[in-house]
């Protein structure tokens, strides 16, 4: 690629080429620049702006992403990888309903095209609309049924319907593609869990971890798992790991609490619990009422009842 921009350096293909070529190995940053030359070169080309808008895309620079992908849809606006690579990026930018007309758009273009569906579930899935997203996801399925991320896609859609079962038998459709994706373990670990099968749940949340112990996600469930499971000095250790990589979740700091309350040492359950409440003071009823415990277990039995009072004021039910 080099070679041919040397001997030509006024031809918009070859940097283009070179851009695109980088953007497959993932070095976003440095696929700008050619991309920005051959389009200086010729503006008028829809898949320099397309490739440009791909690239700011996976660097999560989603308002210049759209640019691009405008002018892309502009000099052409019958290339329907272009309306799909548009709604894409309106998703990330939580701007779903848009993002579902322009992957509609695609689709009515082409509709035999898996990432359409797979983007359309993903729309969908965004505005919490998780039954339409099933057929999305099916059809994604149907038309690439060895896509991994296809078959998680479904298994989170159903897993937000609680069809807990059915999601961890596309979850584990997924792993056998693709047994080295952390995302489809934590998906297992979280099925599991949900189905109370908490052993199974820590196994899964395991490889999760090993594969990627940088995710908070993997050891605030494993937390959860291993409290159900009363083995609460686990659990605390794996509660420490998630906040170290992200300390504004009020849930892990609450079951933090649970767990030093479990093991009888309120005062610390209580600064948990607190810290907990101070993440989210209007909507934690199960928090204000774990103080209470707390503070009853510390025999400041006034303050209990006016965290019970509070817990009760939020919504709780018991």
């Amino acid at each position: 690629m080099d070679h041919a921009i040397k001997l030509n350096s006024f031809n918009p293909d070859y940097w283009n080429n070179k851009g695109y070529a980088l953007y497959t190995l993932k070095r976003y940053n440095e696929s700008l620049d050619p991309l920005d030359h051959a389009i200086k070169l010729n503006s008028f080309n829809p898949d320099y702006w397309n490739n440009k808008g791909m690239v700011l895309y996976n660097l999560k620079r989603y308002n210049e992403s759209l640019n691009a992908l405008d002018h892309a849809i502009k000099l052409n606006s019958s290339n329907p990888d272009y309306w799909n690579n548009k709604g894409a990026a309106l998703n990330n930018q939580k701007r779903s309903n848009e993002s579902l007309d322009f992957v509609d758009h695609a689709i009515k273009l082409n509709s035999s095209n898996p990432a359409y569906w797979d983007n359309e579930g993903n729309a969908l899935y965004s505005l919490k609309r998780y039954n339409e997203s099933l057929d999305c996801y099916d059809n994604a399925i149907k038309l690439s049924s060895s896509n991994p991320v296809y078959w998680d896609d479904m298994g989170e859609a159903l897993y937000n319907l609680k069809r807990y079962n059915e999601s961890l038998d596309f979850v584990d459709h997924a792993i056998k593609l693709s047994s080295s994706n952390p995302v489809y373990w934590d998906d297992k670990g979280e099925a599991l869990y949900n189905l109370k099968r908490y052993n199974e749940s820590v196994d899964a949340l395991d490889h999760a971890i090993k594969l990627n112990s940088s995710d908070p996600l993997g050891w605030r469930w494993r937390g959860f798992a291993l409290c159900n499971l009363k083995r609460y000095n686990e659990s605390i250790d794996a509660f420490d790991h998630a906040i170290k990589l992200n300390s504004s979740n009020p849930a892990v700091w609450d079951w933090r609490g649970l767990a030093l309350y479990s093991l009888k040492r309120y005062d610390e359950s209580l600064d948990s619990i607190d810290h907990a409440i101070k993440l989210d003071p209007s909507s934690r009823p199960d928090s204000w009422h774990d103080k209470g415990m707390t503070l009853m277990a510390l025999g400041r039995n006034a303050e209990a009842n006016a965290a019970f009072a509070k817990a009760k004021e939020l919504g709780y039910t018991g």
